[in-house]
């Protein structure tokens, strides 16, 4: 729990779960580990009989177990000790406290994805070596060539100068453990290029939007966008007293009938020395 970084208010609840669900816990391991070994996309079952909230710490549970494998899966693939501990701190970015107390986590094969290497956090941003989904008129990358996949995960403000200083840092170093590649991708609701129109232009959102090449995306809903903007419903999406501008530019894009989602991102590796 340490390694992973769980907060302390939660870490009862995991020893309580580790001691009264023994067996769910070490079913979910050896689902991961299969998971994990796959060279195809495996789903990860989970035993049928578990309810919210004990199964989002079932899975949370296994995958603090799993830290000391994982940390040999990323030495092997040539990563530092260093992206190790900070990339495996990503459970608590999809973990959530739900506004009647309640705790889950989502994405469980992203989490088989995390503990494999198959992601790593640089800086700000994380990163994942992928065929790019979809052919992208103008920019000459073709659907299934290599790029470079960014995510931005929830541990912090979108600070614009981090971003870029991620940016940097991964063209650099991700060749040596991708291979080549002549771009970056990222898919997101933070990418909507409605935004642009009711926040300012020094918003970080609309600042991270100007260093690449932005289309809309037809992502298949807005409950991303609505978890993080309003706490995952600890907030009204529809309160009179926004506490942001991001929050009142999305009540104002629900009430146009704009979608909250999504938008794509390219950012031609030749240009990231330019950011």
């Amino acid at each position: 729990m340490e390694i992973c970084c769980i907060p302390a208010h939660r870490r009862s609840a995991f020893e309580k779960t580790l001691a009264e669900h023994k067996d769910a816990v070490a079913f979910v391991m050896s689902e991961m580990r299969i998971a994990w070994k796959s060279e195809d996309y495996l789903p990860v079952h989970m035993p049928e009989d578990l309810q919210e909230p004990v199964r989002s710490y079932v899975i949370s549970c296994a995958y603090c177990l799993l830290a000391d494998e994982s940390r040999e899966a990323f030495l092997q693939k040539g990563y530092s000790e260093d992206i190790w501990r900070v990339t495996v701190q990503d459970l608590n970015w999809h973990a959530h406290d739900g506004a009647d107390g309640s705790y889950w986590v989502d994405t469980l094969n992203w989490f088989v994805n995390i503990l494999k290497g198959g992601v790593i956090q640089l800086g700000r941003l994380q990163y994942e070596k992928i065929p790019c989904p979809e052919d992208v008129p103008g920019l000459g990358i073709k659907q299934g060539e290599i790029v470079a996949n960014m995510h931005i995960p929830a541990c912090g403000p979108m600070d614009y100068d981090q971003c870029v200083a991620s940016i940097k840092l991964a063209n650099e170093y991700l060749p040596k453990r991708f291979g080549e590649f002549r771009a970056f991708f990222c898919e997101s609701w933070l990418l909507n290029p409605y935004y642009r129109k009711y926040l300012p232009p020094t918003s970080n959102i609309v600042r991270f939007q100007s260093l690449g090449t932005v289309f809309p995306y037809n992502m298949s809903n807005d409950r991303d966008a609505l978890n993080r903007v309003f706490r995952n419903y600890h907030e009204d999406p529809f309160t009179s007293t926004p506490r942001s501008k991001l929050q009142k530019a999305v009540q104002k894009m629900i009430l146009s009938g704009e979608t909250l989602a999504g938008g794509i991102m390219i950012i031609m590796r030749d240009d990231v020395p330019n950011l």
